[in-house]
């Protein structure tokens, strides 16, 4: 079960997240994970690894409430509500896909992907 001490430090990150974003007109995760983590232990006195830990931990309660939240709509709306997620899922994955070049076997080296939803 989550704390309130926990949900303090989600959110901490969170803002943070939100912050560097707006700042660096996108996510960066090669930047802004490293950098949020930093900041979140120092605020809070913890480890880098602790808040790690129960940024990961609360982000899954978090989608398992948003999940069951969903399954009791109405079939449409469950059905358009999935869509939803499934376009900022496409989005996140695109952002990232053109941030970072990832190792393909295509043609013995590596090329960019580019994901196209």
């Amino acid at each position: 079960m989550a704390t309130l001490r926990e949900r303090d430090v989600f959110e901490y990150c969170e803002n943070l997240f939100e912050k560097l974003k707006k700042e660096d007109g996108g996510y960066y995760p090669h930047k802004h994970d490293r950098l949020v983590f930093e900041k979140t232990a120092e605020h809070f006195s913890i480890s880098d690894e602790n808040v790690h830990k129960i940024y990961d931990s609360y982000t899954k309660l978090a989608a398992q409430m948003e999940m069951l939240k969903i399954r009791r709509l109405p079939k449409k709306k469950q059905q358009a509500a999935m869509m939803r997620k499934m376009q900022d899922t496409r989005l996140i994955v695109l952002q990232i896909s053109q941030q970072v070049q990832l190792p393909c076997l295509l043609n013995h080296g590596r090329v960019k992907l580019n994901i196209g939803f």
